[in-house]
């Protein structure tokens, strides 16, 4: 969080937005997310956020075991195979 109120105190202060980024190593992709984030939240979304994964525990294996998540895509048994060429 240090890092991030450092790059947004020296935003505030009249800095570039790419020369920001370039002297902290990040993308400019990611420079507008943490000034988003400060608009959006102030301090508090200057703070590491959670990747959102769920811990794996043995009931959760279980379930996923007893009823594996479906695909996008369904296999096309209208088609016949394709056929082979010599």
């Amino acid at each position: 969080m240090d890092e991030r109120l450092k790059f947004i105190a020296r935003l505030l202060d009249g800095d570039k937005m790419a020369a920001l980024c370039r002297e902290f190593g990040i993308s400019r992709k990611t420079g507008y997310k943490i000034v988003n984030r400060y608009n959006d939240s102030g301090l508090e979304g200057l703070t590491d956020r959670s990747k959102g994964f769920e811990p794996f525990t043995p009931s959760r294996g279980r379930d996923l075991i007893l009823n594996p998540p479906r695909s996008g895509r369904q296999p096309d048994t209208t088609k016949s195979p394709a056929r082979r060429v010599n």
